[in-house]
């Protein structure tokens, strides 16, 4: 027969928050992880991002630091042009054009879509030729004509564009003459777009993807093959030399045969470069810079030495040296998780590209960038940043990695094989510095004690491994002790992964939706939507009787938690669940969360959202000891059968690491054992096991005074 335990919580209590009226404050050092669009300079430190959400971001400071703007809630700007005079013109989404004097803090409409949403389209866009002639392209083949600086717009019908062609490309070579090309045919109209006449020339074999006239004589091409160059106003075209014959889908330079020009890969990545007015070319920026990933690209120059890259998936670089080397600033997809291994420590927030740790106490932050073009698809830590990395090769092969770092080096470890398209790794779960477990979509699970580097079918029987490899989540209270949750039970490891316990949950036909674990075998689960308390190692269930649905919970002890509810409100409650109070909050849509104290919660997610909620009211905990900062929490339950626990955290007003000196005396005084002595800060569970039935006095000495509860022991 097992032993029981006597878990006991000292807790130097912040007392338990319920809101008032909250906002949810932008903690993200980057921009969200949604597609950028379109990018501009106004200097070489400020700069302006649309995004396809319809987010506006602004950098004052080169990219280290950014602020947001929403520019609509169901559209987007999808391409801007920035005058000599700072005026913005932009092409929206849904087909407006917009025009702002005070850098994009606010727009006027200048140009309606027609009703019909002919005008809609994914690839609307600005050209110009100078701060006064320029088209726009909307709905892939419409012309929008302006020459006066885009105060008004005129409609251009013309019978040269065909309306099942999308515009692939549109360039002026002055204020007149303009080049098109749709469905592989060059075209050219030397009246401001009144008539249009096909082009017949050395690259009219070659898909076209861009073009860019450095000044009326002088032009480049980007085909399937190459790059084509022209010194006659295009009349005739002669290839260029460059390393490498990959299409370029977008040129960007400063006026000046002397100076740079950029060209950008169209379904590569790669950047290019020439020193000779696009005579000879160079490669500056490899395809692996950008994870080799095909999708739309650009770039663009503010001077000779600074410019930017929007890449795939959103991605942004920046160069400040001519394109010598190149700075990630924006990465890719969403925050995918935040870390706060126990209270006191850094949190680090992980996205595709990177990892940024915070501060609690100065909130200053500290960024990693993965290894150029490494992005984890699981990852789990073990120390504040040490743990371990998923990384897919190949359709058939996860590679695993050890990091000590964050992640900003790598070590290969080994490789882990994929059965199927769909039952691949879901899972990853740092068991201690050398042990882990990965378990898999539809199968088993593995686990590997030599760091990563050979892993073996987890040791249970054929259900419980079944359900293992499918798990949702693992939760971890020290390197022994571990429970792994999913629709079917839990799996209950007390030796570090050598043996396992199975429980199988009550309901099994119900689905498994969340759950938040005090000690291994007590805490909540979430069914459907409601809420169950859980105790006596998983043997008894209790549901809360409470009428809500819930979609996420976090219990801080047995009494007080915070939820989500069905409808997105954030709720708290300190009677166990049984009630609950509103805080204000709305919670991000399809969001994780972590809540460092009972003071602050962060969310994360969505679109890349990193989100904090702060300055929650105090709310004291019932039967509670306090004096001056510390708290003893009342031990649960009490009496005990099983075990009992008793929580202490730091109080905000005390940052720093506090004595404490926590011991058990018998009923007559007598001090039978000392669980705790030396520093603490944030929150401890102390484990006590009674020798005998009886009354126990738990003690917690603090510089402030003496606290004091009763424990019960049958």
């Amino acid at each position: 027969m097992r032993e029981r335990s006597v878990t006991l919580l000292v807790c130097v209590f912040f007392s338990i928050p319920i809101a008032g009226a909250q906002t949810l404050e932008w903690m993200n050092p980057t921009p969200r992880g949604t597609t950028v669009t379109d990018l501009i300079f106004f200097d070489a430190a400020h700069m302006l991002l649309s995004c396809a959400d319809g987010t506006m971001l602004e950098s004052t400071d080169a990219g280290s630091r950014w602020r947001e703007r929403t520019f609509s809630g169901d559209d987007a700007i999808l391409s801007m042009y920035k005058m000599e005079t700072g005026v913005l013109v932009a092409a929206t989404r849904a087909g407006y054009l917009l025009r702002s004097l005070d850098g994009g803090k606010s727009w006027t409409a200048v140009h309606e879509p027609e009703p019909d949403g002919s005008q809609y389209g994914e690839d609307n866009r600005i050209v110009m030729y100078d701060d006064d002639n320029g088209f726009a392209i909307l709905g892939s083949n419409i012309l929008i004509l302006t020459q006066n600086g885009g105060i008004s717009w005129n409609r251009l019908i013309t019978t040269a564009i065909s309306e099942y062609y999308p515009i692939l490309g549109f360039a002026p070579q002055d204020a007149r003459r303009w080049w098109m090309f749709h469905n592989g045919v060059v075209m050219r109209t030397t009246n401001t777009g009144s008539s249009w006449h096909e082009v017949q020339s050395q690259m009219q074999s070659s898909l076209v993807y861009s073009f860019k006239f450095l000044d009326g004589f002088h032009g480049l091409c980007g085909a399937y093959d190459g790059i084509y160059r022209s010194s006659d106003g295009g009349d005739s075209w002669q290839r260029a030399e460059s390393e490498g014959d990959e299409p370029i889908g977008g040129f960007a330079f400063k006026p000046g045969l002397d100076g740079a020009v950029y060209g950008i890969g169209y379904d590569q990545s790669v950047v290019q470069r020439s020193m000779s007015g696009g005579a000879h070319w160079e490669r500056i920026m490899e395809p692996d810079a950008f994870d080799s990933q095909p999708g739309a690209y650009k770039i663009v120059m503010y001077d000779q030495q600074t410019g930017a890259v929007i890449g795939p998936g959103g991605r942004v670089y920046r160069t400040d040296n001519g394109g010598n080397t190149w700075e990630l600033l924006h990465g890719a997809g969403v925050v995918r998780d935040i870390i706060q291994l126990q209270p006191g420590l850094p949190l680090t927030a992980y996205t595709p590209d990177f990892s940024f740790t915070f501060d609690p106490a100065t909130m200053q932050i500290t960024r990693t960038e993965f290894p150029l073009g490494f992005s984890p698809d699981l990852l789990s830590l073990h120390k504040s940043r040490a743990g371990y990395m998923l990384k897919q090769h190949s359709p058939y092969t996860y590679g695993v990695y050890y990091t000590s770092d964050g992640g900003a080096t790598l070590e290969y470890r080994s490789e882990l094989p994929v059965y199927s398209h769909s039952n691949i790794p879901a899972m990853l779960h740092t068991m201690s510095v050398e042990s882990l477990v990965v378990g898999y979509k539809y199968g088993t699970a593995y686990r590997s004690s030599d760091g990563g580097r050979s892993f073996d079918s987890l040791a249970i029987d054929p259900f419980a491994q079944w359900w293992i490899g499918s798990a949702h989540e693992a939760q971890r209270f020290d390197d022994q002790t571990h429970v792994f949750t999913s629709d079917m039970g839990f799996s209950l490891t007390e030796d570090g992964g050598e043996s396992w316990h199975f429980i199988r949950k009550p309901h099994v036909q119900t689905g498994y939706e969340d759950a938040s674990f005090i000690a291994p075998g007590e805490g909540y689960c979430l069914i459907e939507g409601r809420l169950y308390r859980v105790w006596n190692f998983f043997l008894e269930w209790e549901w809360t009787h409470h009428s809500g649905l819930f979609e996420k919970i976090h219990f801080f002890d047995m009494q007080h938690g915070a939820a989500i509810t069905s409808e997105g409100g954030l709720v708290m409650s300190r009677d166990s669940g049984s009630t609950w109070r509103e805080t204000g909050i709305t919670a991000p849509e399809d969001c994780g969360w972590l809540w460092p104290s009972h003071k602050e919660c962060w969310f994360y997610g969505k679109e890349g959202r990193l989100q904090r909620a702060s300055g929650f009211l105090p709310l004291s905990a019932h039967g509670a000891r306090t004096v001056r900062g510390f708290t003893l929490e009342t031990p649960y339950p009490n009496p005990a059968r099983a075990h009992s626990k008793v929580t202490f955290t730091i109080t905000a007003e005390r940052p720093s690491p506090q004595n404490v000196r926590l011991v058990v005396q018998d009923a007559l005084g007598r001090e039978i054992q000392q669980l705790t002595d030396g520093e603490i800060h944030g929150t401890q569970r102390v484990h006590y096991t009674p020798k005998s039935p009886g009354l126990y006095h738990i003690r917690m000495h603090t510089a402030s005074g003496i606290l004091t509860q009763k424990l019960v022991v049958r």
